[in-house]
């Protein structure tokens, strides 16, 4: 498994280890030995893509996901809100991805469902956006992730069985879920079990502590995250999306230090 920090394409306040200043995070980062950082994008503009690809090579780092949830704090772009507006988006963050293989989370801007009759169609509009969209990854040769959110942020797709349920009706081969223990921490019931269900559709993982600091600061048991991982032959990556406290650089240590402490002492 591979090791990845989350890092803001701009200066803001929120569960991202380092916001602005790409090149020194990024930087930052490599100095740890991370294998990967995941960018949060709000929109593919904010980046110049030579310029990226050029911090990568320097770091020897690689880009592990793009994260669009800016996309719906930041523009107010989702699927249940903006429609269109949020698939066009959509669509040019796959772009952006694709130059450098990476998958494109589906998270926040998928949006939440209406509390009325309208509710089931709106369902249904979206996995059909979601099948269009995982087409268009396809063709580009990259993968979309589809993040379990807890039950406080959103008002569905809030567990792994619903996130299996919903991948089924997609009925696509490069659509994944996305785990992230945080929302776990809330949702489930058991972190191994849910896991062990969801074998061979887990294609992402975000590692935060119950408090949403780094692992490490909490309560949360992440050795039984990581055994179940092991077991189910997961071999992608483990990006720390976490609260940049007690401040970024500590954050950053803390966090890889505890992981790979567990990783190296599991059976």
């Amino acid at each position: 498994m591979k090791i990845a920090g989350v890092i803001s394409a701009e200066a803001i306040s929120g569960p991202v280890i380092y916001s602005g200043n790409l090149e020194r995070h990024i930087g930052k980062l490599a100095e740890l030995e991370y294998d990967g950082v995941e960018i949060a994008l709000r929109n593919p503009e904010q980046l110049d893509r030579n310029k990226l690809s050029k911090i990568l090579e320097r770091t020897n780092i690689s880009l592990s996901a793009i994260a669009t949830g800016q996309t719906a704090l930041i523009d107010n772009l989702t699927l249940t809100g903006a429609g269109e507006l949020a698939i066009e988006r959509i669509m040019e963050q796959i772009n952006f991805a694709a130059s450098f293989n990476a998958p494109v989370i589906i998270g926040l801007i998928k949006g939440d469902l209406p509390g009325d009759s309208n509710k089931d169609a709106m369902k249904n509009w979206i996995i059909d956006v979601c099948k269009r969209c995982a087409d268009f990854a396809g063709e580009k040769g990259i993968n979309l992730l589809i993040e379990m959110i807890n039950r406080y942020e959103a008002n569905w797709l809030n567990t792994i069985s619903a996130g299996k349920d919903f991948l089924a009706k997609i009925d696509r081969d490069n659509i994944f879920l996305h785990i992230d223990t945080f929302h776990m921490n809330i949702g489930e019931v058991s972190f191994r079990n849910s896991i062990l269900a969801a074998k061979n559709l887990i294609g992402y993982v975000h590692l935060a502590d119950s408090n949403r600091w780094a692992p490490g600061y909490g309560h949360i048991n992440f050795k039984e995250i990581l055994s179940a991982l092991k077991e189910i032959s997961y071999e992608g990556y483990l990006s720390f999306e976490v609260l940049p406290l007690p401040d970024p650089d500590m954050a950053a240590k803390k966090g890889i230090e505890t992981i790979r402490k567990i990783l190296a002492n599991l059976p």
